[in-house]
């Protein structure tokens, strides 16, 4: 900055004042001061300038995801980076494979970075470790499932009524086998879709779901592939409907039906 400075012939101050976008400044000065920093190739020191800062904000926000390359999540990124980019802010991104270690780690490390805030689609059943962040004030926001033992703002879709209006919506047309096919019994979403789904067919033919036991069998064994919906929908086992959650990359549909 004192090199901008020296060059365009104005205080350190009406450069850092030109620097963070300050409206006061005479645009005389505000223009040398801008062709001086790109004769230069000056670049800001992002980390330095949030520690000079009054608030202390770095202008970062951390986003955890589940995983980068799926539709899902791909369209969270794509969409706080738009929201964030508008507001002047940057996104450091990662993922966490479902793994509540990975997310314990990402985090340290994006608040390590003096992010001001995390968006995290948790993996974990126990948040209390980011009270102490919550308590300093780093915006916390869980997005798909709300975080454990800790009070914090989430986001969360209707996952049980809306696996309930999908076997509804299928009884209402007809279907009356409808197999299920979703994710780890120990992501908050599968369980709640699954109860849904189960409840779909309150005050209904409730022997119908024990048709499809395999269904539940694949489910505490792995999410569900290719291969599982060949099995249940195959002739020993036939489906005449199901039900698929979007979760996984290579799932296009969430009800089918033959």
């Amino acid at each position: 900055m004192r090199d901008v400075a020296a060059l365009a012939g104005v205080s350190l101050k009406t450069v850092s004042r030109v620097i963070n976008g300050t409206a006061t400044v005479d645009p005389v000065l505000a223009a040398k001061v801008c062709r001086a920093a790109a004769q230069l190739n000056y670049q800001p020191n992002l980390t330095a300038s949030s520690l000079r800062r009054g608030d202390g904000r770095s202008l970062m926000i951390g986003l955890m995801l589940g995983d980068v390359a799926s539709p899902v999540s791909s369209g969270i990124y794509r969409s706080a980076e738009s929201m964030a980019r508008r507001r002047g802010f940057g996104v450091l991104a990662g993922s966490l494979d479902e793994d509540p270690g990975q997310e314990r780690e990402l985090a340290s490390t994006i608040l390590l970075r003096r992010a001001d805030g995390l968006i995290i689609v948790p993996a974990g059943h126990d948040h209390s470790d980011l009270r102490h962040e919550l308590d300093m004030g780093t915006a916390l926001v869980f997005v798909d499932r709300p975080p454990r033992f800790l009070a914090a703002d989430s986001v969360v879709s209707d996952n049980r009524d809306g696996a309930a209006a999908g076997v509804r919506h299928l009884i209402d047309h007809g279907h009356r086998r409808i197999a299920y096919l979703g994710g780890l019994t120990s992501v908050f979403t599968a369980q709640d879709r699954y109860r849904g789904y189960l409840e779909g067919y309150s005050g209904g033919d409730a022997r119908q779901v024990a048709n499809f036991r395999l269904a539940a069998r694949l489910r505490e064994r792995r999410p569900a592939s290719r291969k599982d919906w060949v099995t249940i929908l195959s002739p020993a086992e036939t489906g005449r409907a199901c039900i698929i959650p979007l979760d996984s990359p290579k799932t296009r549909s969430s009800t089918c039906a033959h």
